[in-house]
């Protein structure tokens, strides 16, 4: 009747870690995450590409305004790396004057030799704000 009892409780004390591990290896139920609103910007690169051949190698393209206000000194500034991804430098572009929802060109100075890959780096601009009416 001793033996009887000691296995029982040998059994009952060896099953209750196994429950305590058994519960945490169920898949918990995933809570929903809210992301955070996507950022508008005013200012955003249309297009650009390489154009030229060596030291009058540049890059050109346009930029476009989203926004209902015109922006004036619209600048836009590119990091060039070569084939080897080495960073080779920064060049950039002004715009002068980028009307509400419309689109302007730009073109930049000559890249360094061995430009292979650009990648964005700023868009800058100063919005006009009218007062008003």
């Amino acid at each position: 009747m001793l033996l009887l009892a000691v296995a029982i409780s040998l059994l009952v004390l060896g099953s209750v870690p196994i429950a305590y591990y058994a519960r945490k290896a169920r898949p918990r139920r995933s809570v929903p995450t809210v992301d955070p609103p996507a950022q508008r910007f005013d200012l955003v690169l249309s297009e650009a590409v390489f154009a030229g051949e060596g030291p009058a190698r540049h890059i050109v393209g346009s930029i476009r305004n989203t926004s209902k206000a015109p922006y004036t000194n619209a600048q836009v500034e590119f990091v060039l790396r070569s084939q080897e991804n080495a960073l080779l430098g920064k060049v950039a572009a002004t715009v002068g004057a980028v009307g509400p929802e419309t689109s302007a060109p730009f073109r930049t100075g000559p890249v360094p030799e061995g430009s292979f890959r650009l990648a964005l780096n700023d868009i800058t601009g100063t919005r006009v704000e009218f007062p008003p009416q």
